[in-house]
């Protein structure tokens, strides 16, 4: 993830051009954001999914435990 110092550090136009950076618009970050967020909202869909699956099965939320007691 590019931080905010970075993001400072390349928009002066003199470092722009010894970076060969270009200023981005409104629309290309809006296109960053929903690109880099997509793996959140993909994984929280399909662990919604798991969830509706096994509750549709019966299975409910109910975890076994995975320590035996005696």
């Amino acid at each position: 993830m590019i931080s905010a110092d970075a993001l400072r550090a390349l928009h002066p136009p003199l470092l722009q051009r010894a970076f060969d950076t270009v200023p981005l618009q409104g629309r290309d970050w809006l296109t960053c954001v929903l690109v880099a967020s997509s793996v959140l909202w993909l994984r929280e869909r399909s662990k919604a999914a798991w969830h509706l699956g096994h509750l549709a099965a019966g299975m409910g939320s109910k975890r076994r435990s995975t320590i035996e007691t005696p």
